[in-house]
């Protein structure tokens, strides 16, 4: 029989051709197996030398991720479109880059803030079905503290305000030397609370402002063992204010000036400014009085005490025990006084109380010598007092 020579047969041709079928072959699967395997859950997983061209991020679904391949510049594109490698899925499986079309509620967002959540159903631009959830706004809180301190006391921003729809916290504001009035506000969506400033339901910007009243302080007055001290007076905390011009009295003391802790005022001065309420005290310093020491006649005699004359004695206090020496020619008589506000006792020469200015005298009689020359006399040797007409003899022999 006569050999068919078939050019194909050819040895090296038939090689050619083989190797030729054999990178077909070869195109044909790295085309349907640029994608990874399907999961046992219908599941497609990402291409696995998928390369975003500019189009979009794309989100992968349940049996929804459709894409064909096409060219891009010399890498694979990944696009929605109408050719899906699981055509099981029907048109409806392309996501169309994963965005669910869907309007944002008043009043909410999509950033997680920790507030309440509400879900909106909405579709694909593929019809198929999708949902997001949103979370309620925050709002801002700007407050006005006028001088208010304390830890709720500030501003909140829509980081740290309420979450829409919620109360705020109470601001608890305090200012030394006021008292809260009220908090005024704008913006408020619920019921609002001028004692505290809370409003019920923030649903806005809310502008608060802390309304102060002056506090009123008084002065009050101690005597402090004297009469007559100013009655209480009233000043408003941060006002000019005095103190009462009126002085206090007390028998036997000086008055000096009034006292608060370590601080000294006299009548009339001013309240520093930022006080509260105080009490002043009276300081006295106890009167002295001169008691001064006289000799009746001067050559009847000598103190021997008290040593130190005139003396110098606080009101109300005793003088010193007088002692005297006496002259010949004189008889020892007593103390007298003049001034002496207590009891004085005329032998000592102490004034128990002493009031006022004072004068002791030591007193001495005066001795009369009468000499009778054998005669016999009806007044013989006696004594008067200084100034005293002597007694007539009444001599006889």
């Amino acid at each position: 029989m006569k050999k068919i020579n078939i050019p194909l047969l050819n040895k090296g041709k038939l090689k050619i051709a083989l190797a030729i079928i054999g990178i077909a072959i070869g195109l044909l699967f790295t085309s349907v197996f640029v994608f990874d395997k399907i999961n046992q859950d219908k599941k497609i997983s990402q291409p696995t030398f998928a390369q975003n061209c500019g189009v979009g991020t794309f989100i992968w679904h349940n049996c929804t991720a459709c894409y064909k391949v096409v060219s891009c510049g010399g890498s694979l594109l990944y696009d929605c479109g109408s050719v899906c490698l699981l055509t099981s899925c029907g048109p409806s499986a392309c996501s169309c880059d994963g965005v669910c079309n869907v309007s944002t509620p008043a009043g909410y967002q999509t950033t997680n803030n920790s507030c309440s959540t509400t879900s909106v159903n909405g579709t694909h631009d593929c019809g198929q079905s999708c949902s997001v959830t949103f979370y309620r706004e925050r709002y801002v809180i700007d407050l006005t503290e006028n001088g208010g301190t304390g830890t709720n006391c500030k501003d909140y921003t829509t980081t740290t305000g309420p979450c829409g729809g919620t109360a705020n916290t109470a601001f608890g504001c305090t200012r030394s030397g006021y008292t809260l009035s009220s908090y005024s506000q704008t913006g408020c969506g619920g019921t609002w609370n001028s004692s505290t400033g809370v409003c019920s339901s923030v649903t806005a910007t809310l502008n608060v402002t802390a309304n102060w009243t002056a506090n009123t302080y008084y002065v009050y007055y101690d005597a402090n063992g004297g009469t007559g001290a100013p009655p209480t007076t009233s000043f408003v905390y941060n006002s000019t204010a005095y103190i009462s011009s009126t002085i206090p009295t007390r028998t036997g003391y000086n008055f000096v000036n009034w006292t608060y802790s370590t601080y000294t005022f006299n009548p009339g001065d001013q309240i520093p400014i930022g006080w509260g309420t105080f009490t002043l005290t009276a300081q006295w310093t106890i009167k002295t009085f001169s008691v001064g020491y006289a000799l009746n006649p001067t050559a009847g005699g000598a103190y021997t005490a008290p040593a130190t004359r005139p003396q110098t004695i606080n009101y109300g206090s005793p003088t010193p025990t007088a002692t005297v020496s006496t002259n010949t020619g004189y008889t020892w008589d007593t103390f007298s006084q003049s001034g002496c506000g207590g009891t004085f006792t005329a032998s000592t020469g102490v004034c128990s109380s002493v009031t006022a200015a004072m004068t002791i005298t030591a007193n001495w009689n005066i001795n009369v010598t009468v000499n009778a020359n054998s005669g016999t006399c009806t007044n013989d040797d006696h004594t008067r007092t200084p100034g005293a007409a002597s007694l007539a003899p009444g001599c006889t022999r």
